[in-house]
Parts: C-alpha cells; structure tokens; sequence
C-alpha cells in the first residue's frame, strides 16, 4: 500500500499539470511572436503528456481524475499574474519559480512504486525540459527551446509555416 503522503503528492503534480495547461494556454492567447507561440504550444502539449501519465498513476491508486475548474482558474491566473508583473520578460520570472518543482518531483520520482517508475521519471523530466525551453526563450533561441520540448513528446505541435 502506498502512504498517504505519497498520494497526495501524486494528486498534487497531476492537478499542477491541469494549472500549466491553463497556464499555457493563456499565454499562448496573450503571445504574438510564432516562434514563442510555437514554443508555448510544445509546453501545453508537453503538460498534457505529462497529465495523462499521472492519470494512469491516480486511476490505478484510486484517486480522482476529474480536472477541478479551480486548478484552471489558478493557471490562468498565474500566466496573468506573470505577464502583467513582468511583461515580456515572463520567461526567466518564470524559469526562477520551476527550480522548487523540479526537486519535488525528483524526489517524488525517487519514491516512485515500480509500477509508477515510468510517469515520474516523465514527470520529473518534463520539469527540467521546461527550465531549459524557458532559459532558450531568455536567450531568444526558439528552436532550442522548442527542441528542449519536443524530444519529451509523442504529440509534438507543428511548426508554423514561415511568412
């Protein structure tokens, strides 16, 4: 049987999952460069691929699956919050705060059951794969950040097409 705060840090990663997509998707809304726009839609499909892993985690624990309107909410609160307070320098802000998460879920990873070995490992993966897509962005390397992504993903979006 797996221990009570073990559950509850899987519960708590997936539902984090459900605010980066909100978180995302909002500033995929908010963002008029392609190739940043390129890189945000890698990052939502990259949160994506990492949520239905842990759903397979929960459903197998017997935790709820259902994505709560307020993880939504509070993602798309934090894109707002991040675009007003630092405007088109949001990345690094936001880079700054993942470095916490990371550890979490390597440590959680290194908790992982057997059975949930292959989602934490994903998991802790896509944490480090959005720092090092967010310092590209810093540096204004598109297609590094881009690629940081995409090397995590089945789905990967398609490149705009160039003017």
């Amino acid at each position: 049987m797996h221990d009570q705060t073990y559950r509850e840090e899987i519960l708590a990663a997936y539902r984090g999952e459900i605010a980066g997509e909100a978180l995302f998707s909002r500033l995929l809304e908010l963002q008029a460069d392609a190739a940043t726009r390129h890189v945000l839609a890698c990052m939502l499909q990259l949160e994506t691929e990492t949520k239905l892993r842990l759903r397979q985690v929960l459903s197998r624990l017997g935790l709820p699956v259902a994505e709560p309107e307020s993880d939504q909410q509070a993602g798309r609160r934090w894109a707002d919050a991040l675009r007003a307070s630092h405007g088109g320098a949001w990345p690094a802000a936001f880079e700054a705060q993942l470095e916490d998460y990371a550890q979490r879920y390597e440590r959680l990873r290194d908790r992982a059951q057997p059975a949930d070995g292959a989602a934490l490992d994903y998991l802790a993966a896509h944490e480090r794969a959005l720092q090092r897509a967010l310092q590209a962005l810093v540096r204004a390397a598109g297609q590094e950040a881009a690629d940081a992504l995409t090397v995590l993903l089945h789905y990967p979006p398609a490149l705009p097409p160039t003017p």
